[in-house]
């Protein structure tokens, strides 16, 4: 499962054209190290996904991390990203952790960041929910929000390409991983979850970041302010 236009996790607008990206060459070393030659990428829409609904699948990346509920439905490996919760903004919004409650705020419908945003922030202004995130940055650069928030490192790079019109201005810590998901009780979960440990071991994964995500975020993710929950 890819989700497209995701810069520096899956490069390419559809599954035909992408052919590199950290979460791309992630899914092709797992199927080589599994003795694959081949792999078929999918584009499935990020609710019909989350929900469980969606069928056909080997295993998926999209940036998600690994919840109670979520463990429900499907099956992880061990993370192969760490993750915040970023808040993005114009550039020069006054928007800050001391006042970030009162904003109107953008999320993912069925995200990780939307269910932290609703159940733990606790906006005074219901957070407006949308099905992706080139949608949050549509409605954002639109002025129909003052603030998205999702993973730091996605918003990083779902912003770097608006000429700094956009900007992450800070993060709350949660330390949150990515994981690979797979479907509840398959048969693949242990290798990839072992093919993964592999990877972090010998040092693919530091590789992957350095080549496909340093030069997409535009900004260090650790530069970015840790705000505290007010």
């Amino acid at each position: 499962m890819v989700e497209a236009a995701n810069p520096g996790w899956w490069n390419g607008t559809s599954p035909e054209e992408t052919k590199e990206g950290f979460e791309y060459c992630l899914a092709a070393e797992i199927a080589h190290r599994a003795g694959l030659k081949h792999m078929k990428l999918m584009n499935l829409a990020w609710d019909q996904f989350i929900s469980g609904a969606a069928t056909g699948y080997d295993i998926a990346m999209a940036s998600a991390s690994a919840t109670d509920k979520r463990r429900e439905v499907f099956d992880f490996s061990q993370n192969y990203f760490a993750a915040n919760l970023g808040v993005a903004v114009k550039t020069g919004a006054d928007v800050t952790a001391a006042n970030l409650k009162d904003k109107r705020i953008g999320v993912m419908l069925g995200s990780l960041g939307a269910d932290w945003v609703i159940n733990t922030l606790k906006p005074n202004v219901a957070a407006s929910q949308y099905h992706g995130v080139p949608e949050m940055v549509a409605a954002l650069m639109a002025d129909q929000v003052d603030a998205i928030m999702n993973d730091t490192a996605i918003l990083l790079t779902a912003t770097a390409g608006t000429k700094g019109a956009l900007d992450v201005v800070g993060q709350f810590e949660t330390k949150w991983g990515v994981n690979v998901i797979t479907p509840k009780g398959s048969a693949n979960t242990p290798a990839v979850d072992k093919v993964v440990g592999a990877m972090a071991a010998d040092g693919t994964l530091k590789t992957l970041s350095a080549t496909y995500l340093t030069s997409a975020f535009g900004k260090d993710p650790n530069a970015v302010a840790i705000w505290p929950l007010n």
